[in-house]
């Protein structure tokens, strides 16, 4: 069935996403739903180094330092202490639309010392996180130490890999991603990354009223794979879970500042798109994705969602509309209502 539309030494100079004020972490949030979790959540972890560069040129050849690897044209650090790397369009295979690697494996040296044939990657995003050191520069894991400096909206970027002499270098620009988010306590508070703990999934139309509630066991955490087979097996609703086959487990869902979201799969599967406050009074956004192969019968390529807090400051409730089209054309309404928790607290 055809997938329908259904469901950023560093930059010291001060250039990354505003930060907002913080309360601090005192105040108990009370019980019930709403859009604000009772007080203002702390800052993530890096939410004064954030930055994005979009628009990049590297000026270093791959092969000198015996690495083959593809055209990345942005990068962005998120307040969250993720990566994310995303490859020049034409540089990507069919295959590869929505894949990705993690920086070590982007970055590593062939086993022959030299570059490989050019060829269209197998990925199109590089995820990982990064930590900060006391110089300033971002950390990545199985790679090195990349540094961004700057000038006006001109970065200046260098990897120094652990494993090789010299800089890898390469220009690009400073940049938010519009739209602009501004920096609201609902903005604050909901851009950093969640964990989904549980699934409510309803699908109603002419003929069908389905419902269910899916703990951690029948994959309600975050595998809709799993929730597609027990939708099936229902004998309600008839979708295709080869759709979801390849996806996994979504390990976490990530807000940015700069209008980015992320459904990070497994490790291996990313939906990278947009998204932007609609009515914060309600928790209402929308989002879209870089691409119309990204999105499912549960995680359309583009939609509303809300999103609002329930119990203590830790958990929310993310509700998207969903369009839910059967293996026979068939369309219903549905909704798929992630409880999750903070990936860190």
């Amino acid at each position: 069935m055809k997938k329908n539309a259904i469901l950023a030494i560093l930059a010291i100079v001060s250039l990354g996403f505003a930060a907002c004020g913080s309360d601090g972490d005192s105040t108990p949030a009370g019980g019930g739903g709403g859009t604000t979790p009772g007080a203002t959540l702390p800052e993530p972890s890096y939410s004064g180094k954030a930055i994005s560069v979009t628009g990049i040129t590297w000026t270093s050849d791959p092969a000198d330092f015996g690495r083959s690897l593809p055209p990345v044209k942005d990068i962005t650090l998120s307040e969250d202490g993720v990566l994310i790397a995303t490859v020049a369009d034409d540089a990507v295979s069919e295959a590869g639309k929505g894949r990705s690697v993690t920086p070590k494996e982007a970055f590593a040296k062939t086993s022959s010392g030299k570059a490989r044939k050019a060829e269209a990657a197998p990925f199109q995003y590089i995820v990982g996180e990064y930590t900060v050191n006391s110089m300033g520069g971002y950390v990545i894991d199985g790679v090195g130490v990349l540094t961004i400096t700057g000038s006006g909206k001109t970065a200046a970027i260098a990897i120094a890999f652990t494993d090789a002499e010299g800089n890898f270098v390469g220009t690009g620009d400073l940049s938010d991603y519009p739209p602009y988010i501004d920096c609201t306590p609902f903005v604050q508070n909901i851009c950093r990354r969640w964990v989904i703990e549980a699934t409510d999934v309803t699908v109603k139309g002419t003929g069908v009223d389905y419902g269910h509630f899916f703990t951690a066991d029948e994959g309600g955490n975050g595998d809709l794979y799993k929730m597609a087979q027990h939708i099936i097996s229902s004998g309600k609703i008839n979708i295709d879970p080869n759709n979801f086959k390849d996806l996994g487990k979504i390990d976490y869902i990530q807000f940015q500042r700069n209008g980015r979201i992320m459904y990070q799969y497994n490790g291996r599967r990313t939906y990278y798109g947009m998204w932007k406050p609609m009515n914060e009074d309600t928790g209402l956004f929308s989002w879209v994705w870089d691409d119309e192969t990204m999105g499912n019968d549960l995680v359309n390529y583009k939609g509303t969602a809300t999103f609002v807090w329930y119990g203590d400051r830790q958990r929310a409730l993310l509700k998207l509309n969903a369009t839910v089209v059967t293996a026979d054309g068939k369309s219903y309404n549905g909704t798929v209502q992630f409880s999750l928790r903070r990936y860190h607290y």
